[in-house]
Parts: C-alpha cells; structure tokens; sequence
C-alpha cells in the first residue's frame, strides 16, 4: 500500500510499543521507598506544627499546677531603707505621747535631733478564706484547657495524617502517571522518527507528518508537568513529614481499590461524637462555662488570715519590733457595672460555644454522608475508567497487529496511541479522585491509621 510501512521497517520497534501496551513496570530508580504507615509515623514524630501542639498540652499542665498553688499561704517581704536629708529639728520627752498598749510609753526615750539612717522590714504571711472558692474555680478553668489542649493535639494529629495520606496518594499515583508518560513520549518519538523518514520520501502527507509532530509535542509537555507537579508532591510532603525539602524518595504504588465492605455502613462505623473535631469543640464549651464560673467567683468579698512581723531600726519613738495575727478583708463594693457586665460576655460566649459545638456535630454528620458518596461514586467512575483502559489496549493492540501487516497506517497507530493515552490519563485522575475520596472519608470518621 503506497502510505504503508513495511513489515522489515516497523518490526524492530513493535515489541516496544507492545511493551508499551501491556505495562510492563519500569526499573526502580534505587531511591528510598517509602510506605505510607512510614509516612504517616514519620509525620507523628517529625512534624513541627505537631511538635508545638504537643508542647501546648505542656504548657497547659504547667498552668493547671500553677493555678493549685493559690490554695497555699502567700509569703511577702517588704524592706525600706531611708535617710534624711536634714534634721527634724524637734524633740519630744519621755512619754510624750502617752502610754499605748501593748507598746508602752511613747516615746520610751527622750528623741533629739538624730539623722541616722533607719530601716523598716515587713514580714507577712497570709492564708486565702473565702478565695479559696474562686482558687477552685481556676483550677477548673485550667483543667478544663487543659483537656481542650489535649482535644486539639488528637484533632491536630488527625489532620495531619488525612493530609499525609492525601498527598501520598496523589504523589503514588502521580508516579504510576509519569511512568505512563514516559512510555507514551517513547513511542512517539519513534512514530515521529518513522513519520519523518516516510515523509522525507513522499509516503506521507504534511499534514499527518506536522500532527505526528504537535502529538510529540504535546507528550513532551505533558511529561515535563507531570515531573513538576511530582517534585511539588514530594517537596509538600517532605515538609509534613519534617525533613529537607531536596529529600529523595519513592512511594509504594497503591492498590487499585479498597474492599466495598470497608466503606458499607459509614455513619455506624464512627458516631459523630467521637470525631476529634465534636471532642475539640465540646472541651471549648466545658472551657467557656468554667471561665464563667471562675468570673462569678472573683466578685465575692476577699477575706483572708493574715499574720506580720514588723521591725525597725532608728526609728526613735517606736517599738522595734511589732507582731500581729488578724483578718482582712478587701472588696469593691461598686464598680459601675464592671463586673455585671463581664459576666454577661462570658455568659454569651457559652451560648456561642453551644451553637458552635451543635454546628460541629451536624456538620460532621453531614460530611460522613457526603464523602460516603464521592466514594461510591469514584469507585463507578474507577470501574468506567478501567474498562476504557482495556478497550483502548485491545484496539491499539489491533492497530499494530495491522501495522505489522502493512494493513494500517502511521495515521491510525498515532490514532489508536492518542485513544490509549487519554484513557490511561483519565484512568490515573479517576484512580487518584477514588482514593483522595477515601482519605476524606477516613478523615469524616475520624480515623487515623494507614
């Protein structure tokens, strides 16, 4: 046939467009390989935004000790040191002022003109009464963040780990992708080194020759974005993971899907009210209503035991020496509506904190069934995607038993090769929407394993 090939041109590079066909795997790049429960490990223990939720629930323990100790007496020292810069110029004889118990006579000696300097020390311990209610409510302020602490490590770990695993995914199929390119670029180079020779001998039009050449073109460049959009995959998840972002590595291919069972029954399979999310949001609201409680409690009256050691040198008049042992009592019995007001803002804010924790359990409802349904729907598309695949192989695979006839055309085998390439491609995006669908799903029960 005059725009055929012969049979002695086109055998030689027909085993590699069968090779091609059939998918036979590529050598490994001898890179590290990396599987998912390593990823996923690897990101509990290396990443940095974990590592400061982490110390958050730290620092939280350390505030609920430091809120205990106001149960406990309070010590303070105070000292003064003065000097005067010119005499008093006054005296005052013995008993001048009279007698004062327990003290005595004052002043129990004649004082003159002296301008020494003279030091006054304070010493006193005081034991909280009725504080010890509000040191309570603290202390169950502080108990409660603690907990929302914790609450917020489990949601912050849970995120990390659907986002490890979307971006796993993405990046192994994303691999499966580039090895599909590269095999593609391969035969259309050599299409186009046999579009060329035939050209250059008349036995093919221009236009079927500069279409060979665009369809070159267009692998070339779809082969350099899929390495692109690889090296950003690789570089994201070597953040998450904690290492350098130059990080070399190869992650295992995943299955094509997941048992149905797996995914049967989702809303059964994980109730609302044990998502990381609804925990995280109920604490908050525990959190607001002991805040509330602690600002009730700071308006009662401050009453505390109180006992102090006074002494003094150079003071002439006055005993050295003073002790005491008594009651205080502080409080603000008008202070404009500061406190009344305050205690409305908390109040309004537990209110916010029960909207907000109602909204969280509906939503997470909401989002189990709508992820449920992408799955579903994925896996269809999946199924539909498989099948396109195969049909496209098994009509590529005709085409070059023809070709290898001299039955079939450059034309029709680049035809043929185009079909096959957009099915494969379709096949990877169907195949990593089905497994990005399952990590959302995994995420909306609050799962964290591989």
């Amino acid at each position: 046939m005059g725009h055929g090939i012969k049979a002695r041109r086109g055998w030689p590079w027909l085993a590699l467009c069968l090779v091609w066909v059939l998918g036979v795997p590529v050598p490994s790049s001898g890179q590290e390989r990396l599987s998912l429960p390593q990823a996923v490990q690897m990101a509990l223990e290396r990443n940095r935004h974990l590592a400061n939720a982490r110390l958050e629930t730290e620092k939280a323990t350390d505030q609920t000790a430091a809120a205990r100790t106001h149960y406990l007496p309070k010590f303070n020292v105070v000292a003064l040191g003065d000097q005067r810069v010119y005499p008093r110029g006054t005296s005052l004889g013995d008993t001048a002022l009279g007698i004062f118990p327990p003290f005595g006579l004052l002043p129990a000696q004649s004082s003159g003109d002296a301008n020494d300097p003279f030091l006054v020390g304070l010493f006193q311990i005081s034991q909280p009464l009725s504080q010890l209610h509000r040191a309570r409510q603290g202390v169950k302020l502080a108990e409660a963040a603690q907990e929302l602490s914790q609450a917020e490590l489990r949601l912050a770990r849970h995120q990390l780990v659907a986002q490890v695993k979307k971006l796993y995914y993405a990046l192994s199929q994303g691999q499966a992708t580039l090895e599909a390119a590269r095999q593609a670029l391969v035969l259309h180079q050599e299409v186009a080194r046999l579009s060329q020779d035939h050209y250059a001998k008349g036995l093919m039009l221009e236009a079927e020759h500069l279409e060979v050449s665009a369809r070159l073109a267009k692998a070339q460049y779809q082969m350099q974005a899929q390495q692109a959009n690889l090296a950003s995959l690789k570089e994201q998840l070597n953040h998450l993971l904690g290492r350098s972002p130059d990080h070399g590595f190869e992650p295992e291919l995943v299955a094509e899907e997941a048992p149905a069972s797996e995914e049967a029954a989702p809303l059964a399979a994980r109730p609302a009210a044990r998502q990381p999310e609804t925990q995280a949001a109920r604490q908050r609201l525990e959190v607001a209503r002991r805040d509330l409680g602690y600002k009730q409690a700071e308006r009662l009256p401050e009453l505390s035991l109180v006992g102090s050691h006074v002494t003094q040198k150079n003071l002439p008049g006055l005993p050295e020496n003073v002790s005491s042992v008594g009651l205080m009592l502080t409080w603000e019995p008008f202070d404009w509506g500061r406190d009344a007001r305050e205690a409305a803002a908390k109040a309004r804010a537990v209110r916010q904190a029960e909207n907000q924790l109602e909204e969280t359990q509906r939503q997470a409802e909401l989002d189990v069934r709508q992820e449920a349904r992408r799955v579903g729907l994925a896996r269809r598309m999946l199924g539909a995607s498989r099948l396109a695949v195969e049909a496209a192989q098994e009509k590529t695979r005709v085409v070059l038993n023809r070709f290898g006839l001299q039955a079939a055309l450059v034309k029709d085998l680049t035809e043929a090769q185009a079909v096959l390439a957009e099915a494969q491609r379709d096949h990877a995006q169907a195949l990593a929407a089905y497994w990005s669908a399952r990590a959302d799903l995994e995420k909306a029960r609050g799962e964290d394993g591989p």
